[in-house]
């Protein structure tokens, strides 16, 4: 009975320490991709510099909050501890106060519990670390590695959510398709370094055009897609003149060369032109290459 209560013991012990280590944030009733939430929001990063999201606009970013241990340890496992050490001296039998108060018995006491204290520290330990490698490994598995920017696995999970409320709130959604014009002329003449180096200023240029709420990814090759919530298709035309312009006017400097390019992009809007995001984008697509055909370097909206 006595071991069975001091693994029982171990056990809380544990799990009391593991809960009180990373903490989980609650959002309940919260939309951080939302205009106000994200206005107000402030992310340390690793210098230690203040940011807004603002400052990460188009960018991947994950969030890994601090969490609490010794001597910050929450309320409920200093209850759960004093439980522990209530049983053990009740498991002693029948002791004076004096007995109970004595160097000789306290000292045992804390010998006897310091075992469990310490595996329920290192499993906390090793908890931390198990959840800054699996945020990391996710982090990694959304952002293309070369623009920094979502892929198209975090691009679908963001915007799946965002559709869903634009439907269900009926509020307008854009969605942009923008190709390069001359990626692989530029991977011909100049090699892929500079074709590398071509889709790293596009992505940036697309970047500085777009609010910390439009959502940018890298579609595949030359190709990027930008959801643009609550923009109608009018508003959604004037932002990708811009990006026309920031990319026309922003040409690449290669090893003494200036690289002149452009990019061409297709528009389709919700609800007129698709009831779903797979509509929405294939229609944008579509628009896209209706742009190149039409001479590259201009904005084409979807026409049923």
């Amino acid at each position: 009975m006595y071991s069975l209560l001091r693994l029982l013991g171990a056990s809380l012990l544990v799990l009391a320490f593991a809960g009180c280590g990373p903490q989980q944030p609650s959002f309940k009733n919260t939309d951080l991709t939302g205009a106000d939430c994200c206005r107000d929001f402030r992310l340390t990063d690793h210098n230690g510099k203040t940011r807004t999201l603002a400052d990460f606009r188009g960018k991947a970013v994950v969030i890994f909050f601090g969490y609490t241990q010794c001597p910050d340890v929450c309320p409920t496992t200093m209850l759960e501890m004093a439980l522990i050490a209530a049983c053990f001296v009740l498991l002693r039998g029948n002791s004076s106060a004096g007995e109970l108060l004595s160097l000789t018995y306290i000292g045992g006491l804390v010998a006897q519990l310091a075992p469990m204290l310490l595996v329920a520290y290192i499993t906390t330990m090793f908890s931390a670390d198990i959840r800054f490698g699996l945020n990391r490994a996710r982090l990694l598995s959304e952002t293309d590695d070369l623009t920094g920017i979502y892929n198209m696995r975090g691009f679908a999970i963001i915007v799946g959510r965002l559709f869903d409320q634009a439907v269900r709130y009926n509020r307008p959604v854009s969605l942009l398709m923008i190709d390069s014009d001359n990626l692989k002329a530029v991977n011909d003449l100049y090699g892929h370094e500079a074709g590398n180096r071509l889709l790293k200023m596009v992505a940036k240029c697309i970047e500085t055009e777009l609010r910390h709420t439009d959502v940018l990814a890298r579609y595949g090759g030359d190709e990027f897609v930008a959801l643009l919530p609550e923009t109608a298709a009018a508003r959604a035309l004037e932002v990708a003149g811009r990006i026309l312009k920031a990319v026309a006017t922003a040409p690449l400097e290669f090893e003494g060369r200036r690289i002149e390019t452009s990019v061409s992009i297709g528009l389709a809007s919700y609800p007129e032109d698709g009831r779903s995001i797979d509509a929405i984008q294939g229609r944008a697509d579509r628009a896209m290459y209706l742009a190149k055909e039409q001479g590259r370097n201009r904005v084409v909206k979807f026409a049923a």
